[in-house]
């Protein structure tokens, strides 16, 4: 009897469950319901031309999962409610420009994609498929906010935002996919995924008190900031000169300095020519040297017997 969890621990385990359940089923709804709106209102054909523009945009959202994935349990790992907040905000600026650059890649695939895997029959699901794939990547970024509005405690705005969602597809849907087809539907489509995102970051920035530019990945002081930086490094690569080598020189007079790289050829100082270098650095060392230690070849000398110096270290 002792392994076996007590009464009170399975009931809070279900009432911290069914907190997170009601999302779960609100954006299944929201998923399924365009699917149907569009079978109950056109023809069979315009059945399968959704169809091949909902499976094409649906091919990023399996890497925005494993994105939501992974910040939802770097969100719970956090210590306090605050590094919690700062860590989710961080990762979904970050999430925005993957998202982005992932709809880009697949809008510019999607005419090839459609006609290789489908046929030239399926052609006219490419209007509607660059729709359903702006929603795809607008309803990604949802799903991040989502998971992390879970692990801080918000599970019910996210209720409110798919059921927002389910409202818009559904009047939107029995009002204008009779006239409009696919098109219109991918439109709607967009429009609710549109609505739940703001939805969801005005009810976050309300509750925790967050101004909404910090949101956004896409800021322009950011952006700014980030062109500053650029410029900066194209300018130093574009001038890789080597700096101004100064050499003391020690003589009986005092200590001066000399630039070395002024005496450096022009072959060997900006790199074109490693031969050129390597001929410049022994002899520029050599002469380095001698300039150093003036009285070292006298030095020398008078050790070999060849002159003789007097106190003062010059020759007679």
């Amino acid at each position: 009897r002792d392994r076996w969890p007590r009464l009170e621990e399975y009931w809070r385990l279900l009432r911290h469950g069914l907190k997170l359940h009601p999302p779960h089923v609100a954006d299944s709804i929201q998923v399924c319901l365009d699917p149907l709106l569009v079978a109950s209102f056109l023809p069979i054909e315009a059945m399968g031309l959704y169809a091949a523009a909902i499976n094409v945009a649906r091919i990023q959202l399996g890497m925005g999962m494993a994105y939501t994935d992974a910040l939802f349990v770097k969100v719970s790992e956090q210590k306090d409610h605050e590094s919690g907040l700062r860590v989710l905000l961080s990762l979904i600026r970050k999430a925005q420009l993957y998202l982005i650059f992932t709809a880009a890649v697949v809008m510019l695939v999607t005419p090839f994609v459609i006609k290789i895997l489908f046929g030239e029959a399926f052609a006219g699901a490419i209007p509607a498929a660059y729709f359903l794939e702006m929603a795809t990547c607008v309803a990604a970024l949802a799903m991040v906010i989502d998971q992390g509005m879970r692990s801080l405690g918000h599970a019910s705005i996210c209720t409110l935002g798919y059921l927002v969602g389910i409202s818009v597809v559904a009047v939107g849907g029995w009002l204008w996919v009779k006239t409009g087809g696919i098109v219109v539907m991918g439109q709607i489509k967009l429009l609710a995924a549109i609505l739940v995102l703001f939805v969801q970051v005005t009810c976050l920035a309300f509750l925790e008190k967050v101004p909404l530019r910090q949101f956004w990945g896409l800021r322009p002081d950011l952006m700014a900031e980030a062109l500053n930086m650029l410029k900066q490094r194209l300018r130093l690569g574009a001038s890789a000169e080597p700096e101004a080598c100064v050499v003391p020189v020690h003589d009986n007079r005092g200590s001066r300095g000399i630039d070395a790289s002024a005496a450096m050829p022009l072959a060997a100082r900006t790199g074109r020519t490693s031969k050129a270098r390597e001929a410049w650095e022994p002899s520029s060392s050599a002469r380095a040297r001698q300039q150093q230690e003036p009285g070292l070849q006298i030095r020398d000398a008078e050790e070999n017997g060849t002159i003789s110096g007097n106190s003062e270290g010059r020759p007679n």
